[in-house]
């Protein structure tokens, strides 16, 4: 054991002023003298000099300031193999700082002439800092850190791995992600950041972006670093499908809809987050009364329905991912959100199917913490089996065509002389002196002809509205009531993706 080790070599025992210098005695026995001049700042007043110790330093006062000198220093500069030692850890130390930035910057897949051009660091500087050769300063640290992302307590916090534990690769992360029902085109495009560029690095991420992207999948899924990178498969929290679904299709892929469903169900929570100061009216009685709330001079459009639901205190998340399913709605913690899910353009679909998942709000969703997730298609043109869905349909049919929908459709056929050819003009005499939207009386009328085998959808496509895109105006809707700025960094860069076509 080396005498520094032992406390009675570092305790002071008294100090005295002696001239010009201090005379310490420690508690080991050691009387030592050291000039005052070597111990204190060339602007310090030794003058009116008042001196005080406790068992690890001293302290110096004058008039203007007071200043602290520890054991250390004392036993440096009167013990030479205490200074060796000291000149060794110090040597140390640097080598141990390099190397830490050395790992950082391998980590985060950055080369050193990089490195370089991003801080202002020489290249030359920076690889003799790495290899031990040159302390490096408070300030140059920073400058290195930031440049490469990263923080005092990141560099503080790193630890070097043993080259013995296992190693972890991108295609092992897909694999097992894969096993959940998250596949690599999901995770590409709505979970890891765009400035991560998965194609440079192929299958070799450095590290520090294979832990960035954890965190993410973390974030949303709720699962460890050790659940992620652990032998168990991952399981998808079932938070977000705890009621029965109304609609399975056969085959469906049971983790896929468990996994994009919890991811939809975190979404919708962080809308609920940031809109959590949104003011909520009454709900509707009927029909009748919902009607009312829309502007008798005009077409109801899906900008007036959506604008109306919001006012109504519900949250309406719009996404544009294909598959898995349709749209949801969810009872969370006693708010309402609806979540809408369409590949088409067409504003009419929206709004059909915004009435539609508002019907599924006022009657299946009292309870706190109930959903209602659609796994087909929700519009008109899709063979609803399920009685429910048969409701919601007829519900959103009723509000558009306010309880007119076989009056209107016996107009039109009539006004078209029955003839398939003369129903386009026919729809859209009877919509324009009805005051219904042509594209929304089109698709009435075909999935109504559809009943009698009679494809007319090609032509009610030609007649839909496109132009704005609905999913524009539901996403800057969603943008202008989310007032509550609480999301932290990886939350905000999760909803931005969310919302990204």
């Amino acid at each position: 054991m080396n005498n520094w080790d032992n406390n009675t070599y570092q305790r002071i025992y008294a100090v005295r002023l002696k001239g010009d210098a201090l005379e310490v005695s420690f508690e080991n026995g050691d009387d030592v003298e050291v000039g005052i001049k070597s111990i204190v700042p060339i602007s310090f007043d030794e003058s009116k000099l008042e001196i005080a110790n406790d068992p690890y330093e001293i302290s110096l006062r004058n008039e203007k300031e007071n200043i602290t000198i520890p054991w250390s220093k004392i036993r440096v500069l009167t013990d030479i193999q205490f200074s060796k030692h000291m000149a060794q850890l110090a040597e140390q130390q640097t080598e141990e700082v390099g190397t830490k930035i050395k790992s950082l910057r391998e980590r985060k897949g950055i080369k050193s002439i990089e490195l370089a051009e991003r801080s202002g660091v020489t290249a030359q500087t920076i690889s003799r800092i790495e290899r031990g050769h040159n302390d490096v300063s408070f300030g140059t640290l920073k400058k290195m850190l930031a440049a490469m992302g990263l923080t005092l307590k990141d560099f503080a916090e790193h630890h070097i791995e043993s080259e013995k534990e296992t190693e972890k690769s991108f295609s092992q992360l897909l694999k097992k992600l894969s096993k959940a029902g998250i596949d690599a085109k999901f995770l590409l495009k709505k979970v890891i950041p765009n400035r991560i560029d998965i194609e440079k690095y192929k299958n070799n991420l450095p590290p520090l972006l294979l832990d960035e992207i954890t965190s993410y999948i973390s974030t949303i899924y709720e699962w460890s670093t050790e659940d992620i990178w652990g032998s168990n498969d991952l399981v998808v929290n079932e938070n977000a499908i705890k009621t029965a679904f109304y609609k399975k299709p056969a085959n469906s892929n049971v983790h896929q809809i468990r996994a994009y469903s919890h991811y939809a169900y975190y979404i919708a929570k962080l809308v609920l987050k940031g809109t959590k100061l949104l003011p909520k009216s009454e709900y509707p009685g009927d029909i009748e009364e919902l009607r009312e709330r829309f502007n008798p001079a005009k077409p109801i459009s899906f900008e007036e329905c959506l604008d109306t639901i919001w006012q109504m205190g519900i949250c309406v998340l719009p996404l544009r991912d294909q598959g898995i399913f349709h749209g949801a709605s969810w009872n969370i913690d006693g708010r309402h959100i609806i979540v809408l899910k369409q590949t088409s353009n067409s504003q009419a679909n929206w709004l059909f199917d915004l009435l539609h998942e508002l019907y599924h709000v006022f009657v299946h969703l009292d309870e706190q913490n109930t959903s209602v997730i659609e796994l087909e298609e929700i519009s008109a043109s899709a063979n609803q089996s399920s009685e429910e869905e048969a409701e919601a349909n007829t519900f959103a049919h009723q509000v558009q065509f306010n309880g007119r929908t076989e009056q209107l459709l016996s107009e039109c056929l009539s006004r078209a002389d029955h003839r398939i050819e003369n129903l386009k003009l026919a729809v859209e005499e009877v919509s324009y002196e009805e005051n219904i939207g042509k594209d929304v009386l089109a698709n009435y009328i075909a999935y109504r002809l559809s009943f009698q085998g009679q494809n007319w959808w090609g032509t009610a496509n030609s007649m839909q509205l496109t132009d704005p895109d609905p999913y524009t105006i539901a996403v800057e809707y969603l943008k202008k009531k989310m007032t509550n700025n609480s999301t932290n960094p990886i939350e905000s860069n999760i909803l931005t993706r969310a919302l990204n076509n």
